[in-house]
This record gives structure tokens, sequence and C-alpha cells, in this order.
């Protein structure tokens, strides 16, 4: 099951539009949303979605405990509200509001149209260079964005490597099985270099010992979707890693997990696993980048 951050929450906009979707399944069913999970959705117009596994062929809102699928309408366009998190509150909002303002420090992980942080205007027209996007005081938006708010804490930037440099890799004991070439990648223009693995990889990492969590984000190539890995902190297993996401023509992305203060706290040092299983598709990376959330 997939484990929120620090006690942080995630809220979901997203448009469900007939014939698109993230993915198409092995039924040649359109997906829209493909997340694990506990939480709880509401939906403006009645949907085909797959509740913690279970079809349910109309429905406009619940709650799910492990994760939820939903799928594309057959005809008009829906809009959606998920809450991600631990704790969901007792009932969400039937209400979608085409602006708002939300408040605190966190990521805007993905938008369809230009927004306001921090008091400036943030494109979204190229995703690789632009999300998951740091706002320190409030994000605005006439149109619905997906973003993780951490509690109003301040983030630290404490470590990032590229997977194409062998001296940082060597720095932080790197190891991997079964990973390919690094090689280079082109897409809308952006350039960088990727590789991908199956199993194992470990590396360690400084952090400040009185963090109160951390956040892992990775850029990647999301040509193939539903990459999914078990992530452990110092051995122990702290959740799973899963993008369903895939896009073959913007192929570039960034993608966000959370590592809960209680691995963390006191500790100066810690081992970082990725293990992505046997059957999935193969885990990409150019880099990675870890925050640590640090005391009001």
């Amino acid at each position: 099951m997939d484990r929120s951050p620090l006690s942080t929450e995630k809220l979901i906009y997203l448009m469900l539009e007939v014939g698109k979707a993230i993915y198409r399944d092995h039924l040649g069913r359109w997906v829209c949303l493909d997340i694990e999970g506990a939480g709880q959705f509401v939906v403006s117009h009645p949907v085909r979605a797959e509740i913690d596994g279970e079809i349910r062929e109309e429905t406009s809102q619940g709650s799910f405990r492990e994760s939820l699928i939903l799928f594309s309408p057959e005809t008009s366009v829906a809009e959606a509200r998920v809450y991600l998190g631990a704790e969901p509150p007792e009932s969400l909002p039937q209400a979608f509001p085409r602006s708002g303002m939300i408040r605190g420090r966190g990521w805007v992980l993905a938008a369809t149209h230009p927004f306001v942080a921090d008091g400036y205007e943030v494109a979204a027209e190229a995703p690789s260079k632009t999300f998951p996007q740091p706002f320190h005081r409030e994000i605005e938006s006439e149109f619905p964005v997906e973003v993780v708010v951490t509690n109003d804490r301040p983030a630290q930037l404490v470590d990032s490597f590229l997977i194409s440099d062998s001296e940082a890799l060597k720095k932080r004991g790197w190891r991997v099985q079964n990973i390919s070439a690094v090689v280079e990648l082109d897409s809308n223009g952006v350039v960088g270099k990727v590789a991908s693995h199956l199993n194992r990889a470990h590396w360690r990492v400084s952090i400040p010992s009185d963090n109160c969590g951390l956040l892992l984000q990775k850029s990647y190539d999301r040509f193939h979707g539903r990459q999914r890995a078990r992530v452990l902190i110092d051995g122990q297993f702290a959740g799973w890693w899963y993008e369903a996401s895939q896009d073959r023509a913007s192929r570039w992305w960034k993608t966000s997990f959370g590592i809960p203060a209680e691995m963390t706290r006191g500790k100066s040092e810690i081992e970082i696993t990725i293990d992505p299983p046997g059957g999935v598709p193969l885990w990409s990376v150019s880099s990675y980048e870890l925050f640590a959330l640090l005391p009001q």
C-alpha cells in the first residue's frame, strides 16, 4: 500500500474526459486515475470505478482502503476530487471549484493550465522542467491542480545526483543489479540521460537528524506506464512507489515519494533501497533529489 508522507495530505483534482486516459488496460478500458492507498473521492457525474479491486458500474462518491481506479466516462465530462491520506476526513465537499487558493508549503505535482505560486505565474506547458513546483506561501489556480501540502514545514534539499554521473554514484555507494546502459533521451526539446533497472538499487545519504521526514523525487522516462517499486529505508519497508501514467509523446516527468518521520528522525545517515519486483515495467530514472522536512 502506498504510504502518504509525513502526515501530509494529497488532494487530486482531475477532469475525466471521453477517450482520454493515462493508459488502456488489458480489457480495453480507458483508465483516467490509478492510485494506491486509502482515502475518499467524489465525482460530479457517476462513472465506472474500481474500488479496492471491486468494479462499480456507476458511482459518484465513496471511500477506498487499498486502491482506486477511475475510468473514462462514456458520454459527458466529469470532474473528480480525490483525497489520499492515512486519515481521510469524514466527508469531501460536493462542490468542484474552478478557482481557489491553497495556503502553506508544498509541491504542485501536475497542472493542465498556468497557475500562480507565491505571486509568480508558472507555465504548465513543459512538465519535465516545471514539476514538481515548490511553493512556500500559497498557490492559486483557476483550474484543477494536483498538490502535496507538507503541513507548512520548511524543506531542505539534502542530496541530488544523476544516474549518468559515475563519480556521484560511487560516492553514495550505489549498487544495483540488471541495469540498462545509460542512454540519451530527447523529448519535446528536453534532453537528458536515463537508465532502467530491475531488482534492487541501494545508496546511502546523509540527512539532518532533526528531520520531520523526507521527500524523494525522481526524474524519469514514462514511455512505459505502471512502473512500481518497493521503497525500503535501512532495510525496513516504507511503501510502494507506483506511477501509473504513460506518455510516449511527452516522456520526461517527475514524481515524488514521501518517507515518514518515524523511519528517519534521529538518524544522520540512511540507506535507501528501490526494489522493482519481477513482472513489472523496468524502473526508469534520470536523477534523484532528496528533500528533508525540518522543524518549524
